[in-house]
């Protein structure tokens, strides 16, 4: 499956919303390797010979994308080796579980050959763009939390869920296991949308046509169903409000349900009485503001990465990127190499 890549961090309403620590606990991961270092000092392109290498041999390797810059990685999992390797750097800090035994740090900071200075202003530069991307982020996710559907509407789309539960996933016993991760992201780039890695893990498709509480409470329901059923289900949140669902992936069914598009639709939207034209003009000018809002988001993580990249480019010049090339080498080597 080496066409799926994922996110595991996410720039959120709440702030950066991380699912790093529910991957570290993943089972099937008997190798974690948690990497460290600063801004420019080599990880992302660590990572990146380690996808291509781990591709190259025959194996699956998933890239974990950055949300602050998706052209970068945070990580990479090889579930052919039972292992995984993070960047375990701020905004999502990460310690690995039983160090030495399970859990490796890969400390790339000791390659510096003199102290970086004058970084002071570009660390708190970036930092406080995000801050202000946050704040915009929250005053949309303020506007966006508005219930609007009645109870007989909610009830309705709980039934439509379970009925197509019932046809799609037939019985099962047993509870079912729940994975996360995004497959969405909103970043300097706008919004990332990983379709194709969807796509890759649930063929078959199936949209829903309606707003986001509508959507939200047809996959709540659904996926309980699923669950009730011993389904495996991977959860995609969505990918500005974490506690509401963009999409539900059943890979062993080949069956997923998206808010994005799909070969078939269920119009949720038809539901429910049509609204008032006052309630149409109210929606009209929330949808402005919310347009508003994600615009001042974007310019601000963009402004948050112009910052970060300076604090890189301030850092390389004292980094021996000679002898991180040649660490990175030894160690992807060891890590293709250990089948523990």
């Amino acid at each position: 499956m080496n066409e799926i890549s994922v996110f595991l961090g996410a720039n959120t309403d709440r702030g950066f919303f991380s699912l790093y620590d529910e991957a570290l606990g993943a089972p099937e991961l008997r190798r974690l390797y948690v990497l460290k270092g600063s801004a420019g000092c080599g990880k992302s392109g660590f990572l990146k010979r380690l996808a291509a290498c781990a591709v190259a041999e025959g194996l699956t390797a998933v890239p974990v994308l950055c949300s602050g810059d998706p052209d970068s990685l945070d990580g990479v999992i090889l579930p052919d080796r039972g292992a995984a390797v993070f960047d375990g750097t701020s905004p999502h800090v990460l310690e690995p579980p039983l160090t030495g035994q399970k859990g490796f740090y890969i400390d790339l900071s000791r390659f510096y050959t003199s102290p970086a200075e004058g970084l002071e202003r570009w660390d708190a530069d970036y930092r406080e763009h995000y801050r202000k991307a946050y704040r915009y982020l929250a005053s949309l996710g303020s506007l966006e939390g508005v219930c609007r559907c009645s109870e007989d509407t909610r009830r309705e789309i709980r039934r439509r869920a379970a009925s197509l539960a019932t046809r799609s996933l037939g019985r099962g016993k047993g509870r079912g296991s729940l994975r996360r991760c995004f497959t969405d992201a909103f970043t300097c780039r706008g919004l990332v949308s990983l379709a194709e890695s969807r796509r890759a893990l649930a063929p078959r498709l199936i949209s829903l046509a309606g707003d986001a509480e509508r959507s939200d409470l047809f996959l709540q329901a659904f996926l309980e169903a699923a669950l009730e059923r011993g389904k495996q289900v991977v959860l995609c949140p969505h990918p500005r409000n974490p506690l509401r669902i963009a999409h539900l992936l059943l890979p062993e069914a080949g069956l997923g349900l998206t808010t994005g598009e799909g070969d078939r639709r269920i119009r949720l939207d038809k539901l429910g009485p049509p609204p008032t034209e006052a309630e149409k003009a109210e929606q009209r000018e929330l949808e402005r503001l919310g347009a508003s809002l994600l615009t001042r988001a974007q310019a601000e993580l963009a402004l948050a990465k112009k910052g970060h990249d300076a604090l890189e480019a301030a850092v390389r010049p004292c980094i021996d990127f000679d002898a991180v090339t040649k660490e990175t080498e030894t160690l992807v080597r060891r890590i293709l190499d250990d089948r523990a």
